[in-house]
């Protein structure tokens, strides 16, 4: 069975009540999407993992298609070979979202950057190797180094995404604010040992 997640974030804009009972004032609601599967055959074989997440991700897209309220964003750059290689007519249809500002592609790593690697250069050659292939291919150069779903996070974080000339750290796990402030904040900064430091979010679980 493949696992995966859909990670919403909800923002609810609610009426003022009045008098003891609700008022008839609009309540809007914004859901704004992002299919966060497995990836290189982590649970599964990657043959039956890759199809999964490909059509899964093209789900987003044929939405995107009918409503052109809708937008999503999208991480991994093996799900992005996987399109090329079962289905290449799409692709053109979701360069033309990128272009229209639907659809963003939110990691400049090649995969989500885990702290399980063989070692720093491994890590660093996630972002040179990814921003590398973005711009061959798509001419693109995304902005953040996106780690929302890894148990932790190195310490040189910082310094590697400062280096690699990203906005911003994006992650969910181990936010160092917590320690003193007994709370997370989820807009801070992340430093290095070297002093170097990116402008991080940690949004929580």
């Amino acid at each position: 069975m493949v696992w995966f997640r859909f990670w919403v974030l909800l923002i609810l804009v609610v009426g003022v009540l009045g008098g003891g009972a609700a008022s008839a004032e609009r309540v809007e609601l914004y859901v704004v999407p992002n299919f966060h599967p497995a990836c290189m055959g982590w649970l599964v074989g990657y043959s039956l993992e890759r199809n999964y997440c490909l059509y899964s991700y093209l789900a987003h897209l044929d939405r995107a298609g009918e409503d052109e309220a809708y937008k999503f964003v999208f991480s991994e750059i093996p799900h992005l070979i996987t399109m090329m290689e079962y289905e290449p007519k799409r692709l053109e249809e979701f360069k033309l979202r990128i272009r229209q500002g639907r659809v963003e592609l939110v990691n400049a790593f090649v995969l989500e950057p885990t702290i399980n690697l063989a070692g720093g250069e491994a890590l660093v050659q996630q972002g040179v190797q990814g921003l590398a292939w973005y711009k061959e291919v798509l001419g693109l150069e995304p902005r953040f180094c996106w780690m929302i779903d890894t148990v932790g996070w190195h310490e040189q974080m910082g310094q590697i995404v400062s280096g690699l000339g990203l906005e911003a750290f994006v992650y969910c796990r181990l936010n160092p604010t917590a320690v003193e402030s007994k709370r997370n904040h989820a807009i801070h900064w992340v430093q290095s040992p070297d002093g170097t430091r990116s402008p991080a979010m940690g949004l929580g679980h």
